[in-house]
């Protein structure tokens, strides 16, 4: 039975919680499938759902399409399979079919694999308007995560290099985040944005003392297991939700001031 993966996006601008949505779309769904990931942003947040196919399936996406509206969200939200057209993020209102092309990602790709992450890969992201920026791999494979194990928690850095090598350890610290802490999903490595170059072991030079994280659904600041946190946060503060290619590139564009609404 073949599965396909449907994103809901959508911008805050109701004080609807993403659990909130992510229960609702449960219930629609019933046995043919399930939210299996998503994150929140400062104004955005998004869901992911796995379908199972089913002569039903117009059904089902018309049920979907009614209890989101339902809930009020802004008018900006949309729906988007899991499916690249000619590079393009082709997104739609199932109520109304009108289509919503998003831009190109900014980031391209690169080499795509699906090899085992360790902790003190680094990795090297090409935006090819500005070069080459450069991450690294904190913590793979968290026991505990904003949708269940196996995300990992990643820094990206500030240096912004020509090629896929120009980087010096002295430029890949804790104090020259480009981006907060972020926790993330395999997509961007297996889709090739991501491109690991290189492998150290991690000192704790290289290592924030402490994480954080803004729950938007709880509005509560939580640490690395999603408890509320009892230390106080005093370096930057990630948020507490599931990142993808997507969304990061969402974010560095708009802090490269590239455009990216």
């Amino acid at each position: 039975m073949s599965v396909r993966t449907l994103h809901l996006s959508w911008r805050f601008g109701a004080d609807i919680a993403r659990d909130q949505v992510e229960e609702v779309i449960q219930r629609v769904l019933g046995g043919v499938g399930e939210v299996s990931g998503g994150g929140s942003g400062l104004d955005d947040a998004h869901l992911d759902i796995e379908i199972r196919s089913t002569p039903a399936m117009a059904e089902v996406l018309a049920a979907l399409d009614d209890a989101v509206a339902r809930l009020g969200l802004p008018a900006g939200a949309y729906w988007k399979w899991d499916d690249e057209d000619d590079g393009r993020l082709v997104g739609f209102r199932f109520s109304d079919q009108r289509p919503v092309v998003l831009d190109r990602p900014n980031m391209v790709v690169q080499q795509p694999s699906r090899k085992r992450l360790r902790p003190g890969d680094i990795f090297a992201i090409h935006i090819p308007v500005r070069g080459f920026l450069f991450g690294r791999v904190i913590f793979a494979q968290l026991p505990k995560g904003p949708m269940g194990p196996g995300s990992s928690l990643i820094y990206i850095y500030d240096h912004v290099g020509s090629k896929v090598d120009d980087f010096d350890d002295a430029e890949l610290t804790p104090g020259r985040l480009l981006l907060p802490p972020t926790i993330i999903n395999r997509l961007p490595w297996s889709r090739g944005y991501f491109q690991n170059v290189h492998s150290r072991p991690l000192t704790d030079r290289d290592v924030l003392p402490v994480h954080c994280f803004y729950d938007a659904a709880r509005r509560t600041v939580v640490d690395l297991d999603g408890e509320q946190a009892t230390e106080p946060c005093t370096g930057p503060r990630g948020f507490w939700g599931l990142d993808s290619f997507w969304t990061v590139d969402i974010r560095l564009s708009k802090v490269l001031g590239l455009g990216r609404d």
